[in-house]
């Protein structure tokens, strides 16, 4: 009767060892998860510190171009009726200068996206066989752009973008709720 005893405790003690063996494994599962989100997290926060950087960049270079615009107006307020004109042809250039065309925004934006080690995402994508508009919001939707931003950079209405939404969730076979921002995200940590 002793030795069933102790038989049992010796049965029970091998079963609690490898419950313990269990637990730890899903705790080092989860430790990992973590350890792979907070990564994820601090390299999304990278990237936002200098997305920000660059828009107060380029906000610091709009004011000193709005600067010298003003100090041109008030010069050519001085001036006479015949010199008004030339004042006013160079002010209307260095404008024109200045403005850069919508191919140039999306440049910008495309290069950055693709800058940001996205190529490989890109390549992913096209497989799906993605418009190029497609691809455009797409870039955008992983830059983080809301709906009607896409549409303001795009020059076209909610609804149009909300349109493209929907057929790329379609071609990426993504059910309504699935957010393409995941998805490409979860898509880019698979080829990293």
């Amino acid at each position: 009767m002793n030795n069933y005893l102790l038989e049992n405790d010796v049965i029970e003690s091998i079963n609690d060892l490898e419950n313990i063996e269990f637990d730890r494994k899903k705790v080092y599962n989860v430790i990992r998860t973590l350890i792979n989100k907070i990564n994820n997290l601090e390299k999304e926060l990278s990237n936002k510190e200098i997305e920000k950087s660059s828009i107060i960049l380029n906000y610091l270079m709009i004011q000193e171009f709005l600067k010298s615009l003003i100090i041109l107006i008030e010069v050519t307020k001085s001036l006479d009726k015949i010199n008004i004109y030339n004042s006013l042809n160079k002010l209307e250039k260095k404008i024109k200068n200045y403005l850069i065309t919508e191919q140039d925004v999306w440049n910008y934006l495309y290069n950055h996206f693709l800058i940001n080690n996205n190529k490989d995402l890109i390549k992913s994508l096209k497989e799906y066989s993605l418009s190029e508009a497609e691809l455009k919001i797409c870039a955008l939707i992983y830059l983080n752009f809301s709906t009607k931003d896409i549409a303001n950079i795009l020059k076209l209405s909610p609804r149009t973008i909300e349109t493209h939404k929907y057929n790329i969730r379609k071609k990426l076979s993504l059910s309504k709720e699935k957010n393409i921002y995941e998805f490409l995200n979860d898509m880019k940590q698979i080829k990293n």
